[in-house]
């Protein structure tokens, strides 16, 4: 039906914004990369839930939605917990910098 390929498509919307937020939140494109980083989580909420609630319906498919988004936050972060002590162990710092364009605003 319609309202199931509405929710597949903000489902897939929310993935490439997940997508975008890591290849340019962490590349230095401070303001695209800040832009992601607001958007990114609603979309992700929106996707998941529009995406569950279209396939399992109203009430099942925001219980999935609740059950999917609590298993990512958890999964992300466990990974970032992994990523840094990888990190460390190699010998490598984790140095997180607030954006340049955010200084000279304040100034």
């Amino acid at each position: 039906s319609g309202a199931a390929v509405c929710g597949v498509a903000i489902l897939a919307l929310s993935i490439v914004g997940i997508a975008f937020f890591v290849l340019f939140g962490i590349a230095s494109v401070p303001m695209l990369g800040c832009i992601l980083a607001v958007l990114g989580p609603p979309l992700v909420v929106l996707g998941v839930s529009t995406g569950m609630i279209s396939i399992y319906g109203p009430k099942l498919g925001i219980e999935y939605a609740a059950l999917a988004l609590l298993i990512l936050a958890l999964s992300l972060l466990w990974s970032s917990y992994a990523c840094a002590g990888l990190c460390r162990c190699v010998g490598w710092e984790l140095h997180v910098e607030e954006p340049q364009f955010l200084q000279h605003a304040s100034r």
